[in-house]
């Protein structure tokens, strides 16, 4: 990047992952506190372009939990969007931001209109949309359902702050994450240790430390030698003491054998170099059997897509962000395992180690140039699959219609190389992400979809039962908005400002408390099977009164928290570079922490720990 500036993010997520982000434009529907805190946790690392859509005026309410704005923007009767897009544009001068004074639903329906009619040549759209509920919930299932259907991915993040509560919830399609540029301290190195292919093998042998011959000449030789090298002759010795040929370590004890073979090396022991040490300290490294694939490989490759690419329907579905040829390598990749006893591709990565710089360029040109041959024979199986002839062109014409881009240029030889050669460098850290459930569902839906008893059976405690319930008190909140049109606790209606209630009751929202409790009942399954039901109508009917205690208020502090955590999932949607969150996110600002709706197959995940008597 030309800037300084982002020098320390772009240790973080590298230059791609910058150009990502300065090349996106990210609409977000209301201008809420929170909304206003996820834009700034946006403009500051470099967003390129933001849109802010809400039709108010600057209010007491905006004054009271909005740092963007002041008393004089509310005595001018300023704009809030066009007001908080100024201040935000001076927080970085290389990001542009539009403010569109308009109602959210409005903007909603033209933006349908102009992306079905084709208008997308003629100006910018986003390329990822976060709402609020300042757009209405139907409003809200229509957008969602439309960005389901059409061919551009456009991400939908629905982010909500109610008192000391929050909840994130993400819509997208299906991707598959490559993690390029990792750091080299989390990446995973294949070096084939235990099995050698035969060019590996025989430069081991140039460096056996048992050999006297090769070291008269220079003996400090010895001290250069790489721990894999290392390693690997321990594990000869190792094999021939137990007369076993194949022998791998796979459990603790054969690990601690290994470590006292290398300690036994005499040649290396009574003088112990770095590479001597780094041995000791790498050898208990489980993929030095390439054969245990991590569990998200594992699951991609058995994948019915996998053994079965979707090429013969003529089209792809829109509901994936994954092409076809992208799946053809992954077949590829499986093909070469099954013809090479469960071997993958090696994915070429030598990490740093104390030895020669001749031996280490010499390791690493052995390391590249078998991870090419391995390239070479997957990308041809996948050229097979796809009919992609030698001529580099796609042979059949279904295809090759299925897989041109958005130019409409049909695959070639070279492009399945590149995607190959992209795919197996990042081989071990390959993951699909799944998303659900989708914005397109109601709240009254998803009540009684989500297995909330699932939910509550894996609590420990009380606490964590009120966050659990806290989701579902969110949930039928937005029902109560769609039966009253206003949400529960306020006296007056979407849209309205504060000021024009009129001779409210201050205690109306217990009314409502008792209304969104209700709701939660009719709805939830766990209220008629759980077998504490006594203590969870307790928890329930506390949590639907917090939130219509709070109604529609937010928290400047929780604003903040929830818009932090929001605006690192935007950031991941728009990079493809790590894992979003694929469920619902409760932030619990009663007990402080963040829970995942996870669905009941994956595992309920847990809470983070936190100190707290009780939730209310």
């Amino acid at each position: 990047m030309p800037h300084p500036k982002y020098d320390r993010q772009l240790r973080l997520w590298g230059q791609n992952g910058q150009y990502a982000l300065s090349n996106a434009h990210v609409v977000v529907l209301g201008a809420t506190a929170t909304s206003t805190e996820i834009l700034k946790n946006l403009v500051l690392p470099g967003v390129g372009f933001f849109t802010l859509v809400d039709e108010r005026l600057v209010d007491k309410g905006a004054m009271g939990n909005n740092f963007l704005v002041d008393t004089e923007d509310y005595l001018a009767g300023k704009s809030l969007a066009m007001t908080l897009v100024e201040n935000l544009c001076t927080l970085n001068p290389q990001t542009c931001g539009v403010a569109c004074v308009e109602p959210c639903a409005k903007w909603v329906e033209r933006f349908i209109y102009c992306h079905a009619n084709e208008e997308a040549h003629s100006q910018k759209f986003p390329t990822l949309i976060v709402t609020t509920p300042r757009l209405p919930p139907s409003h809200t299932r229509r957008l969602a359902e439309y960005l389901r259907n059409v061919t551009q991915n456009i991400p939908l993040v629905y982010v909500q702050t109610c008192g000391l509560a929050g909840l994130i919830h993400l819509q997208e399609r299906e991707r598959l994450l490559l993690y390029a540029d990792q750091k080299q301290e989390t990446r995973v190195a294949d070096l084939r240790i235990f099995n050698p292919f035969p060019e590996l093998r025989q430069w081991f042998d140039k460096l056996d430390p048992r050999n006297e011959e090769i070291f008269r000449v220079d003996p400090a030789g010895r001290s250069h030698i790489p721990w894999t090298a290392i390693i690997y002759y321990a594990l000869q010795n190792l094999r021939l003491n137990n007369q076993k040929s194949d022998f791998v370590p796979r459990t603790k004890m054969d690990y601690d054998s290994l470590r006292e073979s290398i300690t036994s090396l005499p040649c290396l022991s009574s003088h112990p170099s770095d590479g001597f040490l780094e041995a000791i300290e790498n050898c208990r490294t489980a993929l030095n059997r390439p054969s245990c694939l991590p569990t998200s490989l594992h699951q991609l490759l058995e994948d019915p897509r996998v053994d079965a690419p979707f090429l013969s329907q003529g089209k792809v579905p829109v509901q994936t962000t994954i092409a076809p040829a992208c799946w053809a390598v992954l077949r590829g990749i499986k093909r070469f395992m099954a013809q090479h006893n469960g071997i993958p591709p090696l994915c070429g990565y030598v990490p740093d180690m104390s030895t020669t710089t001749q031996w280490y360029g010499e390791m690493c040109a052995i390391y590249a140039k078998k991870m090419e041959e391995d390239c070479s024979i997957v990308s041809q199986y996948a050229c097979e699959e796809l009919g992609i002839g030698h001529t580099g062109q796609c042979e059949n014409t279904l295809k090759g219609e299925t897989l041109a881009a958005e130019e409409n240029n049909p695959v070639t030889r070279r492009d399945i190389e590149l995607l190959t050669k992209e795919l197996v460098e990042n081989l071990w850290d390959l993951q699909l992400v799944q998303f659900s459930p989708g914005l397109h569902l109601g709240a009254d839906e998803l009540l009684r979809r989500e297995p909330f008893e699932a939910y509550l059976e894996e609590c420990s405690t009380r606490d964590e039962k009120c966050t659990v319930m806290l989701y579902a008190a969110l949930l039928g909140a937005r029902c109560f908005e769609e039966m009253h049109t206003r949400w529960p606790g306020d006296a007056f209606s979407c849209g309205a400002c504060p000021e024009d209630a009129v001779g409210d009751d201050d205690l109306s929202w217990v009314d409502d408390g008792e209304r969104l409790a209700q709701i939660v009942r009719e709805r939830a399954t766990w209220v008629k099977n759980h077998a504490d039901k006594n203590e969870d109508e307790d928890i329930l009917i506390r949590t639907c009164m917090e939130v219509a205690r709070c109604s529609s208020g937010e928290p400047f502090p929780t604003a903040c928290i929830v818009a932090a955590a929001a605006a690192q999932e935007c950031i991941k949607l728009l990079q493809y570079r790590r894992v979003p969150i694929q469920r619902p996110m409760v932030f619990d600002g009663y007990r402080g922490c963040f829970w995942i709706a996870e669905a009941p197959e994956c595992g309920v995940q847990t809470f983070c720990p936190c100190v707290s008597p009780s939730c209310f």
